[in-house]
Formats: C-alpha cells, sequence, structure tokens
C-alpha cells in the first residue's frame, strides 16, 4: 500500500519484507496496477545493504510483547525485540541508509520507562547519527490499555486464556519498566549535523488527511523559525491558505476577547493570538518583510518598535514553526 502511494511522486521505489506471502501479494498488486517497482526479500535494511535513499517509510511490526516462540508470534505486528528494541533499531540503521537531507518516516511504538521519559530515550537514537529528529506523539496509553488493545486485536476477548496471557505481559512490562507507551510518528532527516535538531511534541487532536505535505513542510518551516532576529525580520511571510480566523466576544463590543487561527488542513493546529500577533499575521502577503509589519503595527498601537518586536518575535517564530505563516 504504502510503495502504491511513493509509486505517485518518487522516480524509484524499493519494497522489501521478510513475508514471502507479502511479497508474492506485492507483485500481484504491482502487477495489477502497471507498476514495476523494484520488490526484494530480507529483513530490515539487509535487502538494501548498499544503497542509499531520499525517502525511507514503514510501519514495522512495532508491538511491544512477551517473548514466544517464532512459531507463536504474530508476525505481521511483533519482531522479537525486546520493548522497543526494534523501533530503535529501525530509526539508527535507517540513518545510515539516507541520503544528505533523506528523510525516515516512522510509524511505531515506543516506551516510558521508570528510567528515562520517552522524549529522551528517543533523542538518544539519533546521536551520532549526523540525523535530526522529529516524533508526533499521538495518542499515549497506559500498560493497562496498551494490553488490552492487542490481547483483543489477537481475538482472545472472552477467551479462558485471556488472565494468563494478560498477567504475562503485565510481568513482561514490570521486567522491562515500561510504565506506558506512546503511538505516533517518527521522522529522522540527514542533516549532517554534529549536534541533531530534537522535537518532540504530542498532538492527539483531529487531522486532516492527507498529512504528509504539512509534515514535509514542517522541516523547512523549523528552519525558517530557527533564523536569527536580521534574517528572520527581513523575510517576507504569507499566510498559509487553509488558516481560517475565529473571534469571540460579548455582543456589541468594539472587539473581540479572543482570537484563535485555526488551520484547516494538515495537523489543523490552532494559536491564540493577541492584536499585535494578529495584526502582524493578518499583514503577511508576501510583499513587505517581516520587520517592516511590525514596524506598522507599533504604529497603530502606539507602542516603541523594539519593545514590539522583543515582545512578539518568539511568537511569530512559533507561528511560522507551526505552519501559520511561511
Amino acid at each position: 500500500m504504502q510503495s502504491l502511494h511513493l509509486a505517485r511522486h518518487a522516480d524509484t521505489v524499493t519494497l522489501t519484507d521478510i513475508n514471502p506471502r507479502a511479497l508474492d501479494m506485492a507483485r500481484l498488486t504491482l502487477a495489477l496496477n502497471g507498476l514495476d517497482l523494484d520488490v526484494r526479500a530480507g529483513s530490515f535494511y539487509e535487502p538494501v545493504a548498499h544503497d542509499s535513499f531520499d525517502l525511507i517509510v514503514t510501519n514495522p511490526p512495532y508491538v511491544m510483547s512477551p517473548p514466544t516462540d517464532a512459531a507463536d508470534r504474530l508476525v505481521y505486528r511483533e519482531g522479537g525485540f525486546a520493548g522497543d528494541g526494534l523501533v530503535r533499531h529501525v530509526v539508527r540503521e535507517g540513518a545510515s541508509h539516507l541520503a544528505d537531507g533523506g528523510l525516515l518516516q516512522v510509524l511505531a511504538n515506543w516506551a516510558d520507562t521508570r528510567e528515562a521519559s520517552w522524549e529522551d530515550r528517543l533523542a538518544e537514537w539519533v546521536r551520532g547519527t549526523g540525523c535530526d529528529l522529529w516524533v508526533v506523539e499521538r495518542e499515549h496509553l497506559d500498560v493497562y490499555s496498551y494490553i488490552e488493545m492487542w490481547l483483543t486485536d489477537a481475538g482472545l476477548s472472552g477467551d479462558p486464556i485471556w488472565l494468563d496471557r494478560y498477567a504475562e505481559w503485565l510481568n513482561y512490562f514490570d521486567a522491562q519498566g515500561i510504565t506506558g507507551v506512546g503511538l505516533g510518528w517518527i521522522m529522522v532527516r540527514k542533516s549532517g549535523s554534529a549536534e541533531p535538531s530534537v522535537h518532540m511534541e504530542s498532538w492527539p487532536y483531529t487531522i486532516a488527511q492527507p498529512v504528509g505535505a504539512a509534515l514535509s513542510a514542517g522541516w523547512t518551516a523549523r528552519d525558517v523559525a530557527g533564523l536569527d532576529d536580521d534574517e528572520l525580520l527581513a523575510r517576507t511571510f504569507t499566510v498559509d491558505p487553509s488558516v481560517v480566523q475565529e473571534a469571540t466576544g460579548r455582543p456589541g463590543a468594539a472587539d473581540p476577547s479572543h482570537v484563535v487561527l485555526r488551520q484547516t488542513a494538515g495537523l489543523c493546529r490552532a494559536l491564540a493570538v493577541d492584536a499585535a500577533v494578529g495584526g502582524v499575521i493578518g499583514a503577511c502577503d508576501g510583499e513587505l518583510p517581516l520587520g517592516v509589519l511590525i514596524g506598522a503595527v507599533a504604529g497603530l498601537l502606539d507602542q516603541p518598535v523594539d519593545e514590539l518586536e522583543a515582545a512578539i518575535l518568539p511568537r511569530l517564530r512559533e507561528a511560522i514553526e507551526q505552519g501559520f505563516i511561511a
């Protein structure tokens, strides 16, 4: 399925899987769609040991479950690694197969542990790889909800062995020190930086599919938001076409008491703004530099330009990073 999507915008696509039946079904699907893609058998990155890519996408068997015999393992979801070791392996090894500027996107689970938070643990996964990291946690579960979800997925709801399996999973999580599980997207960029840029966020709210364009643009947005003040103030920006304004206030009041800018596409973020921030963002039409707009709003609000600039520039960086203006 991922290969069909990739084939719409990539010149070449390589598929890998360890499951022979999955590869047979992929070849059949590709033939039915008139696609000639490179299909390779093997575990993880073994089939592409000497290759590098501009984009790697994967939905690996990331479920954290107690060890079982290979014959009993649900291979579509469990990889036989301890804890979230499989996802760490996918990230660490994937970094070495990225071309300069290349991206790795992983749908995954990861663990909170008694020893370290998930943010600290995942940040360590890219140390020394020359890669930046962006993680979006879409959901966070306690161990009980996580176990119940996957036991149900295995068809064990109402089965006499439910309690025994539940206890087995609880004991395993306790031994691993796992106190919670995150679910979401791990994204890695080959920047060549000695010190990786690491950005972690929890975003469990509604999104608008397809979300890929917003995630791709997010890397550039963070680069721009990180420019020094002079560079940032000299740039021009435009409001993203998906952004709408919501205003609330008392009936008959001259001005709203609360204004929120909201994206209707991508991650559907919301940003509360005051008159100054909202005025500058609203004036972003690609014509005048940001510094000029701040000066104009300062004049309207009868405030010193340098004071207003210092006050609102952090909020404007936030708006740039989150894609409200670009």
